[in-house]
C-alpha cells in the first residue's frame, strides 16, 4: 500500500533519515519540525499514518494528540521519542496511538511497525467499504418486485421493520431466501447499528431445564 505519512520531528537529521526510508518505500511524504506546522497542515490535508516526535519544543507528542481528534483526523499515529516513558506510553496509548516506538540508530525496525500500521488502515477500509455496501444491498429502497406477492411481502417487512418491539417469525424451505430478508428487516430497523448475529438452530444441542 503507497500511503501519505506525515513525519513530524524536531530534530533535522531525524527528519531526513525518516524520509528517504519512507521514499524509498514509495509513499508520500511531508514532514514537519513542529505539532503547530502539522496542525496547521490538517486543515487541507490529512494523511493515512503520522510519526510524531514525543517531545518537541511548543506542543508536546501528547498535546498534539489531545489536539488531533476533535479536528475529525482519523489518521493512524505512531509516537516516537528517544527517552520515553511508561507514563507517556500509556497516555499516548490512551489518546488513540497506534504505536509507541523508541528512536533508534537503525531506521531499519521502523519498517516492519510502519507496514504493521499500513496493513490495519487497510483492513479497515476494506471493512468499512464492505459495511457500506452490504448497507445498500438492503436497503428497502433498493428492493423492488413484480408479482402481487412479493409487493405484498415488502410492504409487511416495511411495517414490522418500524416497530422494534415486534417478534418476527420467517418460515419457508431452505433457499427461498429467509437469511437475506431477516437482514433486510434487520438494517431497515431502529437496531440496524447494532449486529446482525446468524445462529444455526440445528447446529444447537439440544437444552434441558
Amino acid at each position: 500500500m503507497q500511503a501519505s505519512i506525515f513525519v513530524v520531528d524536531d530534530q533535522v537529521a531525524f527528519r531526513n533519515a525518516l524520509e528517504k526510508m519512507l521514499s524509498r518505500m514509495q509513499h508520500r511524504i511531508r514532514s514537519f519540525q513542529s505539532g503547530e506546522e502539522l496542525l496547521d497542515a490538517l486543515e487541507d490535508d490529512v494523511p493515512d499514518l503520522i510519526l510524531l516526535d514525543l517531545k518537541m519544543p511548543g506542543m508536546t507528542g501528547i498535546e498534539v494528540l489531545q489536539a488531533l481528534r476533535p479536528k475529525g483526523c482519523d489518521a493512524l499515529v505512531i509516537i516516537l521519542t528517544a527517552y520515553g516513558t511508561v507514563e507517556d506510553a500509556v497516555e499516548a496509548m490512551k489518546l488513540g496511538a497506534f504505536d509507541f516506538l523508541i528512536k533508534t540508530v537503525d531506521l531499519e525496525t521502523l519498517e516492519p511497525v510502519i507496514n504493521r500500521a499500513l496493513e490495519h488502515i487497510l483492513l479497515k477500509r476494506r471493512v468499512s467499504y464492505s459495511n457500506e455496501h452490504e448497507a445498500d444491498q438492503y436497503q428497502l429502497s433498493n428492493l423492488s418486485a413484480q408479482s402481487l406477492t412479493m409487493r405484498a411481502l415488502l410492504i409487511q417487512v416495511r411495517e414490522v421493520a418500524q416497530n422494534p418491539n415486534v417478534p418476527i417469525l420467517v418460515m419457508g424451505e431452505t433457499g427461498t431466501g429467509k437469511e437475506f430478508l431477516a437482514r433486510v428487516i434487520h438494517h431497515n430497523s431502529t437496531r440496524a447499528k447494532g449486529p446482525f448475529v446468524k445462529i444455526s438452530c440445528t447446529s444447537l444441542s439440544s437444552m434441558r431445564f
